[in-house]
């Protein structure tokens, strides 16, 4: 389905994926046939070697760097679109053995709606790949809490996961948060609007930690407002604004604004 889904939406990707996939399948042949085809597929890529060793090992190189460029991408998109959010709950639905559940990274105590069964899931499986903090708050809960973090988030605030999920966002704040910021994201998120500032985090030993923090509620077919997706970029002299502000322009575009719907610029 991600193959399909790329031919139509995203054909420089796909063939992409396709290198990725042959190169997985030279990985299972015997090292002399693998090596001899690395070797011709090397060569029609317009390469001169003739060792069929270092083709192989050139090839499976190119594919783990095409690999996390996917999954930070094209994947991310596909798994925000309706194509995506349906064959999951169908999938979901008839052979649960199928797709991988990650109930673990899911606050224990949320009831996952029927509806959002395939979307939360695949937020979370996916958290993982992401070059940020990332976590999912459902708005329909008093205080909106944090179902769901990603290993970056818990690297962040300095929590475990179990540590963080149940709580609200709020609990994020810090004493040395801006004002005038907190006002704009509470706001925002009262509004259910987009929202992207400059946030201080609290961090679990009392430290505080500068970032830059991107929200973008996401709607039902109804219109109603169900979760919000929160993208974090931790600021240090290393990370000037600027750059932390295109990194998370690149990210924040792939978030559905609907379920049902396409894509929505968060940062412009």
């Amino acid at each position: 389905a991600f193959s399909s889904w790329l031919e139509m939406h995203m054909p420089s990707s796909a063939s992409q994926l396709d290198l990725v996939l042959t190169v997985a399948k030279l990985a299972t042949m015997p090292e002399d046939e693998a090596h001899a085809a690395a070797l011709s597929l090397y060569r029609s890529r317009g390469a001169t070697t003739t060792d069929g060793a270092a083709a192989f090992a050139s090839l499976k190189l190119t594919a783990k760097e095409l690999m996390s460029k996917l999954a930070r991408t094209s994947f991310f998109r596909f798994m925000a679109s309706p194509d995506s959010l349906s064959m999951m709950q169908l999938l979901l639905a008839s052979r649960i053995d199928v797709i991988a559940r990650v109930d673990w990274l899911i606050w224990r105590e949320y009831a996952v709606p029927g509806d959002l069964l395939g979307c939360i899931h695949a937020y979370a499986n996916i958290g993982s790949a992401l070059p940020c903090s990332m976590m999912l708050c459902d708005m329909t809960l008093p205080s909106t809490p944090i179902i769901h973090a990603n290993g970056s988030m818990c690297k962040l605030c300095g929590y475990q996961l179990y540590e963080l999920l149940g709580r609200s966002y709020t609990s994020l704040y810090s004493e040395h948060s801006d004002r005038d910021a907190v006002a704009v994201l509470d706001s925002a998120w009262a509004q259910a609007r987009p929202v992207c500032v400059n946030f201080t985090c609290r961090r679990r030993d009392g430290e505080s930690q500068p970032c830059l923090f991107a929200s973008q509620p996401i709607f039902d077919a109804q219109g109603d407002v169900r979760l919000t997706l929160c993208l974090l970029f931790p600021v240090s002299p290393m990370s000037p604004l600027e750059q932390l502000k295109a990194k998370m322009a690149e990210m924040t575009h792939l978030v559905p604004q609907h379920l049902d719907d396409g894509v929505e610029t968060l940062v412009a």
